[in-house]
């Protein structure tokens, strides 16, 4: 029964996560997404411009840590985690690869990542956004 006064109140536990999809989704399996409380995060092209976001797989075993940003839109919370960059010398144009010439997990240079709120993205600059990153 509601009263003068009564008070409702949501305690959401703000320590990032990663969520996986449904294995029967192909477009996102073997990919993670980064969420911290309600929020859902994303890679931004200009946050990581040494590679196209294609080429950036998260490390999924590593710890994920929280920095907020005054500086950053307005004043948002980040969420920076280890990621890498993959080997591209030896790919060329093709881009298939025989299965039995899978690259080692520690294969490419090693990049910390930063993730933004979702609904913060397209308020820089033009480029890529991605929200389901690769763990593989």
């Amino acid at each position: 029964m509601k009263a003068p006064g009564d008070r409702v109140v949501l305690d959401l536990g703000l320590e990032p996560r990663l969520t996986v999809a449904d294995p029967r989704v192909d477009s996102v399996r073997g990919c993670v997404a980064i969420e911290r409380g309600p929020l859902v995060y994303c890679l931004e092209g200009v946050d990581h411009p040494a590679s196209g976001l294609d080429d950036i797989v998260l490390d999924a075993t590593g710890p994920l840590g929280v920095k907020h940003r005054p500086d950053l839109l307005g004043g948002v919370t980040t969420v920076v985690a280890a990621g890498r960059l993959r080997a591209a010398a030896d790919r060329g144009w093709w881009p298939y690869t025989p299965a039995d010439a899978d690259p080692a997990p520690d294969d490419g240079e090693a990049v910390e990542l930063t993730a933004i709120p979702y609904y913060a993205w397209a308020n820089r600059e033009d480029g890529g956004m991605r929200v389901w990153l690769p763990t593989t």
